[in-house]
């Protein structure tokens, strides 16, 4: 799966913090984690390079805990995001390489293909929108504690 995350369970000075606040904070934490991950899901989805379309309809979300994970199990967009280094490309089962019109040859020099990522930046872009999504919800279990 190629993905990026957004995790503060890793974090044990934050999580220290949380902890002080109780469960309003963690709630509000958790709460945050969706729109946060809807909006980097947004910002990634016009960016894929893509012939098929698969590679945008496969980008998903899940959150579990203290962490959202925005990405996708489609194979190619390993190969999307990361891009590949030359290679060279061998038959597995037959004699030469074939699309069924055209022999490639018994060998194919891959060149590779650069990088084209649109995860890390739609990341990147939300930055400032996640930490405001945070403050909000922050805020609002502070005022919820204080009522309790």
């Amino acid at each position: 799966m190629v993905s990026v995350s957004i995790n503060f369970a890793n974090n044990k000075e934050v999580m220290k913090r949380i902890d002080s606040l109780g469960k309003y904070l963690r709630k509000a934490m958790r709460e945050a984690l969706v729109p946060s991950a809807k909006a980097v899901k947004k910002e990634a989805i016009p960016n894929v390079r893509t012939r098929t379309g698969k590679t945008r309809g496969s980008l998903d979300f899940s959150t579990e805990r203290m962490s959202a994970h925005i990405g996708s199990d489609y194979f190619a967009l390993r190969f999307l995001e990361g891009g590949t280094s030359p290679h060279t490309i061998k038959p597995k089962h037959k004699k030469v390489l074939s699309d069924g019109n055209t022999i490639f040859g018994k060998l194919v020099m891959h060149p590779g293909h650069r990088a084209m990522p649109s995860l890390r930046p739609a990341l990147e872009s939300c930055r400032q929108d996640i930490q405001q999504f945070f403050f909000v919800e922050i805020d609002r279990a502070i005022t919820k504690a204080g009522q309790a």
